[in-house]
């Protein structure tokens, strides 16, 4: 949808140089982030998989007193996939939910429709994100082991949590390191100042730094 809206915004009169350039600096940033935090993920639950024996949530439980290095991995990873502050997830959302909505008040009715429409839709996955991220945390790293397969496991091996660690610190530096740069690089450029002005406000990006 991302990419649509900035195909879309010189077709419809938007000042286009500026927003679109903002717009596609944010699609870039936000797209290395869901790289980073869904391999993590998927590294994450290999390794799991693997010491635990089972795909089984309903087995697991307690992991987080075995694995304490491990789930604090985890964590870090589950918060960047349900787009909480201060990731780097989060805030490439943030411009684009920003820029629709700045759509959604300039663009033709019918366009607004369809900007109201995205706008909707992103508000229900980000909601779905959070709900999963919250839930597949708690039942496999929080209370109590529920089997043998979860009180039972070995400590994890460093090699396992080194590919999982590498992505949770780069979620990590693409919000207290790479945003800011970019939040001073971007929006300090004569080129971009219409998009500065208008999408990102002082209630928006830039008021976190």
């Amino acid at each position: 949808s991302a990419v649509g809206v900035y195909f879309a915004l010189p077709a419809v009169g938007m000042p286009g140089v500026a927003l679109q350039a903002g717009l596609l600096v944010f699609i870039f940033f936000h797209v290395l982030n869901h790289l980073f935090f869904k391999a993590g993920l998927f590294m994450s639950v290999g390794a799991i998989i693997s010491a635990t024996h089972t795909r089984d949530l309903d087995e697991m439980g307690g992991l987080a007193r075995a694995w304490p290095a491990f789930s604090g991995i985890a964590l870090l990873l589950c918060l960047a996939a349900a787009a909480l502050p201060p990731f780097g997830t989060f805030f490439g959302e943030w411009a684009y939910v920003q820029t629709l909505s700045v759509s959604f008040l300039q663009l033709p009715p019918v366009f607004s429709i369809a900007a109201g429409f995205i706008l909707s839709i992103i508000a229900l996955v980000a909601g779905l994100a959070l709900f999963a991220s919250v839930k597949m945390f708690s039942v496999i790293f929080l209370g109590r082991p529920r089997t043998a397969h979860a009180e039972k496991v070995t400590p994890m091996s460093w090699l396992r949590m080194l590919p999982p660690a590498f992505c949770a610190a780069a979620l990590a530096a693409s919000g207290f390191v790479v945003m800011p740069l970019l939040n001073t690089s971007l929006f300090s450029a004569p080129a971009t100042s219409i998009f500065a002005d208008t999408v990102i406000t002082g209630a928006g990006i830039n008021a976190w730094f």
